[in-house]
């Protein structure tokens, strides 16, 4: 979940062309955001129940998503003091690609769920920010339909089920 929200805000902070902007900017305009539970917050509050519900679970009792968020709570950033920060270069390469940030979108399935743009607005942000957007097997969108979105570097997610057919 966290890093579907993640994603999710990283789409909000680029995609400038979804409508959703201008609304949840006024929103947030009468509260920081801080953290991604803020996030999490916002969406519970936007979208409708069986959506939210559909994002914010897990498969089965729920252990790895668990185990997620618990291994996510165990990050933290080590504050530098006193050290120069005016030139920092965050950029690093995944498989050869060079992006410019050690964060890549994640497959997150059935976008369009939560907005009509849904995966097309993921690939403009990737893109924008300079990153990898990884698309879902379960996506919205086909894989010839989000690369007509612009540039970009873009991996998929492949399940090979045991019956092909």
């Amino acid at each position: 979940m966290r890093v579907m929200i993640v994603a999710f805000a990283l789409v909000l902070s680029y995609a400038l062309s979804w409508n959703l902007r201008n609304e949840l900017e006024n929103f947030t305009a009468k509260m920081e955001i801080t953290n991604v539970s803020e996030y999490e917050a916002i969406a519970k509050q936007k979208l409708p129940k069986m959506v939210y519900d559909y994002y914010a679970s897990g498969a089965e009792d729920q252990w790895t998503l668990q185990e997620n968020r618990n291994a996510f709570s165990r990050i933290l950033f080590r504050p530098r003091i006193l050290i120069d920060v005016s030139e920092i270069d965050m950029t690093t390469t995944v498989l050869g690609f060079k992006i410019s940030m050690p964060i890549m979108l994640a497959p997150t399935a059935m976008q369009k769920m939560a907005h009509p743009e849904g995966e097309y607005a993921t690939a403009r942000a990737a893109s924008a920010a300079g990153t990898i957007m990884t698309l879902s097997s379960w996506a919205t969108s086909s894989v010839e339909e989000v690369a007509l979105t612009g540039p970009g570097i873009r991996f998929f997610q492949l399940y090979v089920y045991k019956d092909r057919n």
